[in-house]
């Protein structure tokens, strides 16, 4: 049976670590893996078959190559050697297991700083290739804005365990969003479940996926760290890969190279410590932190794997920007303040910036302008004004249907509208229905682009568009179930923006051409209006009516208003339609609707009643709290018999049945004989 879930959001996916599971011993009752695995080839098989990817790879290899060319004294003149790479950990928590402690966090990071620059206390000398990485590690002490930050950051989610879907990289799905990927090492910290230790991203990915995941259980040497992956070597493994290192085996036989010419071939992976072990007519380098060793058993990166590290680091290099990043700069301790002359808090007097430029006072200060900042107090000229004929925000719903849409094949459609200030969500609710080939409903793959040429893409199963990963579907979408499923996704940090043509495409995102399904679908979309700029659009423009339209500039007379009980159902896109609120047709507002006995004669008579209710009498003879009635005649027991009971027993002349007070004798009947006895007391007292 298909569907192990791949991962679209990496352009190569190194390192996803996983084993069978022994006996449970977690929190979460996860089985401790008994060795380590990774699908870091099938991975790179699996994206390699993309022109897009298979043009990345080839990139990286060829600045990778140039510089591993140059000579050393070359290399030096180029960059500096030792590299500091800011981390910030992202620690994603469902309970206060999962949420491990500062101490366990720094233990991993020493055990990185160790392991890179061969400082590691179990580094031998069994392997003289083994080196010094020149690579190093360091806490973020300033976020991407600029402020103090201690580089933990703490996420509480509802998410039980996350898998390989990448849903911890992203809020929207219960995760933290990626810090700018150009400056830090993004390490999130979770329960990634399913036997699996962790996993990274090759350089060159997309930038919102960019980075490390480690289960909780295998972070440092301390704390929830389970052996035998409890040294930190889980996470030294995982940046191998992140800076560019493949297993040392190649993901091959001896005639796959790791592209490394120091690491001895190997026909295929090792677990435990089976040093000593030979394959491809060589000693297999067990110890190097890229094979699949147990963590005690690694101890060394080697000269070549170093060279292609610092290959990225190189001018032009993949992560060259990393060598400037100011995510961990010294904090200031003379002539400190802010000393960016547009910040909200200049402080003429300061000669060291210390990061704690303010400029929340900045923003736009148009109230007619779509981005009207209420809190600005100076205008830092990025206002967006609304465009001719189209509103700043609506809500508008795209809808699509595609019927018995076989795997690979796809449907396109169009449509003119404004976005001013960029996409923001979006909500969607699928009908879905299975026709042939074990198709899943998480199958449906769906790509959004706006005017500009901007693409995102969300969902489907072994195939992607290439363009940015918004979101997955979520995992309950991963059946054949027919049903109705829904997600919702920010897209605000996407910059989906503009005027004209937007264009939706709708894939089979599983590439067995044997498989089928339809999919009835809506998307809602906030910030997207609608029409173009300057054009004309014919609709109702009375505010009051119930099919106003926000984006309506010539009105065509077809307003429709609410009267009486009836409201509006509350849309402002034209859609509106009037609610009925009288359901029974009384006259009287369903809200104002009084269920009760409309009976006078009853005891439990209610004067305001407007539906009939139950009504309640007295017995023969007696008054409603169940006293005996002294004359039969005082039919309404006000204690005198008068005009009031006369009229009373009018309206029940003739009554055969349920005559209540009104039959004086008795008889079951109101007639001659009752207004006789009636007249015979008239004006009496009782």
């Amino acid at each position: 049976m298909r569907h192990f879930h791949f991962l679209f959001a990496f352009c190569l996916i190194a390192g996803i670590c996983s084993a069978q599971n022994m006996a449970p011993n977690s929190a979460d009752a996860q089985g401790v893996p008994a060795h380590r695995t990774c699908a870091s080839h099938d991975k790179y098989v699996e994206m390699m078959g993309g022109t897009k990817f298979s043009e990345m790879r080839s990139r990286i290899e060829q600045q990778t190559q140039h510089w591993e060319s140059q000579s050393g004294e070359q290399r030096s003149n180029q960059a500096s050697t030792v590299v500091t790479i800011p981390v910030v950990f992202h620690v994603v928590y469902a309970n206060a297991t999962q949420n491990i402690s500062d101490a366990q966090i720094l233990s991993q990071l020493q055990i990185l700083n160790d392991d890179f620059r061969r400082l590691n206390s179990d580094a031998d000398n069994t392997w003289s290739q083994a080196a010094d990485s020149e690579v190093e590690f360091c806490l973020a002490t300033n976020d991407p804005q600029g402020n103090p930050t201690d580089g933990i950051l703490r996420v509480s989610t509802s998410v039980s365990s996350f898998g390989t879907s990448d849903n911890v990289k992203f809020s929207s799905s219960g995760g933290s969003d990626a810090w700018p990927t150009g400056s830090y090492l993004n390490f999130w910290v979770c329960n990634v479940g399913g036997g699996i230790l962790g996993y990274a991203q090759f350089p060159g990915g997309p930038a919102s996926t960019d980075g490390v995941v480690c289960d909780y259980r295998y972070v440092g040497d301390v704390g929830t760290a389970t052996a035998p992956f409890n040294l930190g070597r889980t996470a030294t493994h995982e940046v191998g890969h992140w800076l560019n290192l493949y297993h040392i085996w190649g993901d091959g036989n001896c005639n796959q190279d790791d592209q490394v010419a120091d690491t001895p071939n190997s026909d295929a992976s090792n677990f435990g410590c089976a040093t000593g072990h030979v394959s491809c007519s060589s000693t297999d380098m067990v110890q190097n932190y890229m094979d699949y060793s147990d963590d005690a058993c690694m101890n060394l990166f080697t000269a070549g794997q170093k060279t292609r590290m610092q290959a990225l680091f190189a001018p032009g290099g993949f992560r060259a920007s990393l060598t400037t990043s100011d995510g961990c700069a010294p904090a200031c301790t003379i002539g400190c303040g802010c000393t960016d002359a547009t910040a909200c808090n200049y402080d003429s007097a300061a000669t060291e910036d210390d990061g704690s430029c303010d400029f929340s006072c900045q923003g736009c200060t148009d109230s007619e302008a779509c981005n009207y900042d209420a809190d600005a107090t100076e205008d830092d000229g990025s206002c967006i004004m609304p465009q001719d004929g189209v509103p700043c925000s609506c809500t508008s719903d795209w809808a699509f249907a595609v019927n018995n849409l076989t795997g690979t094949s796809s449907e396109t459609f169009t449509m003119e509208a404004t976005s001013s200030t960029g996409l923001d969500q979006l909500d969607v609710s699928v009908a879905y229905s299975a026709s042939a080939g074990s198709s899943w409903a998480g199958d449906l793959l769906i790509g959004i682009c706006d005017p500009n040429g901007s693409c995102i893409e969300i969902g489907g199963y072994d195939l992607t568009l290439g363009y940015t990963i918004a979101s997955d579907w979520p995992g309950d979408w991963n059946v054949g179930a027919e049903g109705t499923y829904t997600h919702s996704v920010n897209l605000n940090s996407f910059g989906l923006t503009g005027a004209g043509v937007w264009t939706l495409e709708v894939v089979n995102g599983y590439s067995s051409t044997t498989s089928s399904g339809t999919w009835d679908a809506t998307l809602s979309l906030t910030n997207f209006c609608l029409g173009l700029p300057g054009e004309d659009v014919e609709g109702c423009m009375d505010t009051t009516a119930c099919n106003f339209n926000v984006a309506a500039t010539n009105d065509d007379n077809s307003c429709f208003l609410a009267t009486g009980c009836e409201t509006c159902s509350g849309e402002t896109d034209g859609s509106g339609s009037i609610v009925d609120g009288d359901a029974d047709g009384d006259g009287v507002c369903d809200g104002d609707e009084v269920t009760g006995c409309q009976d006078a004669l009853a005891c439990n008579y209610n004067a305001d009643a407007t539906d009939e209710g139950n009504c309640t009498y007295q017995e023969q003879g007696f008054d409603c709290d169940g006293n005996a009635l002294s004359c039969p005649e005082d039919v309404n027991n006000n204690g005198t018999v008068e005009i009031s009971d006369l009229l009373i027993l009018l309206g029940y002349f003739g009554c055969t049945a349920n005559c209540s007070a009104a039959d004086i004798n008795g008889d079951g009947s109101v007639g001659v004989t009752d207004i006789l006895m009636f007249l015979a007391m008239f004006g009496d007292e009782c």
